[in-house]
């Protein structure tokens, strides 16, 4: 059965993250997706969570082995590669999503063909206490008048906007959704993101790359992560 979007979670030595980011991706209310996840060559246990999850839920998770440690950029690059879901989303390992983060951010992004990307609110988690804060850590990206590209509203509290769904210059690499038939039109030398950048910084490029193009991003404040 086709499905609607392509979970593509990239780790790197994620051990310690890596139960509490998989339980979120099993608990979503749209259970409309396949989780790939590609193992970076981590010296952890992360390779032996990730295949526990694929016995657990063979129908949501496969997971990836590789020799090498080949980054974020293209490690998601292969993933993208073999998508054929209409939508991808780039799930970071230290990442717990809200049971309906799935549902409401595509929602927004199926809503109109000229959507490129979209991310949910980004909270601060609490990791010994296992709790979301009030903390915001973004809110997508935003460019300042000199060029500078950075995430919006790190660090101020949540005034909840439950129902708000903002345009935004671009979307953090942390937890985005993008249409592939986006991704396909922006693609350089059969790049999604560029690879160059071997981690960090591959989502600026990318919002440029989209907003060049004429796609929109948004931040849809119902999806939580």
């Amino acid at each position: 059965m086709n499905k609607q979007v392509t979970i593509g979670l990239v780790v790197w030595n994620g051990a310690r993250y890596l139960r509490q980011c998989l339980d979120s991706v099993m608990a979503q209310s749209n259970q409309d997706f396949k989780c790939i996840i590609l193992d970076n060559c981590s010296s952890d246990d992360s390779l032996a969570i990730a295949q526990e999850y694929v016995s657990r839920a063979p129908h949501l998770f496969e997971v990836w082995p590789y020799k090498v440690n080949v980054g974020f950029a293209k490690g998601h690059n292969s993933i993208m590669r073999a998508t054929t879901t209409p939508y991808y989303m780039a799930l970071n390992q230290d990442i717990v999503l809200h049971p309906e983060y799935l549902k409401y951010a595509l929602q927004v992004i199926s809503s109109r063909d000229d959507i490129g990307s979209v991310s949910g609110k980004i909270l601060v988690w609490d990791f010994a206490n296992n709790i979301f804060t009030n903390i915001i850590d973004s809110l997508g990206l935003t460019v300042k008048k000199w060029g500078q590209v950075v995430e919006r509203s790190v660090g101020e509290v949540d005034h909840s906007r439950a129902q708000v769904v903002e345009e935004v210059f671009g979307v953090s690499g942390t937890v985005p959704i993008y249409a592939m038939s986006a991704l396909r039109a922006t693609a350089y030398e059969s790049e999604f993101f560029d690879e160059s950048f071997f981690s960090y910084k591959e989502d600026v490029d990318l919002a440029f790359r989209l907003r060049w193009a004429g796609y929109t991003s948004y931040v849809a404040h119902e999806a939580v992560a």
